[in-house]
């Protein structure tokens, strides 16, 4: 994938895990078929297979984020205690 500026955009690792809490019921192949397009090299495609390892699961064919990276700040979700208020 290419930037404005003509430059390659590396996939970062919370750009998958975004991706996977965003759909519901993705299937190993849609992951795939979503990313390819940052994945150039051999060394790309097996980090990115280490890392779909470590945050998901695979259930009934579908990819669910392990419960580690279930949380966070996602569209629409609440971090589930209050951010830092009283900073002295």
């Amino acid at each position: 994938m290419v930037g404005p500026d003509g430059q390659p955009i590396e996939l970062e690792d919370n750009m998958v895990i975004e991706w996977l809490r965003n759909t519901p019921n993705a299937k190993t192949r849609d992951c795939i078929s979503h990313f390819t397009p940052y994945l150039r090299t051999d060394e790309q495609k097996t980090k990115f297979t280490a890392l779909i390892k470590e945050v998901a699961q695979l259930k009934n064919g579908i990819l669910v984020l392990r419960s580690a990276y279930r949380g966070g700040g996602g569209a629409g979700s609440k971090p589930s205690s209050p951010g830092p208020m009283d900073t002295k």
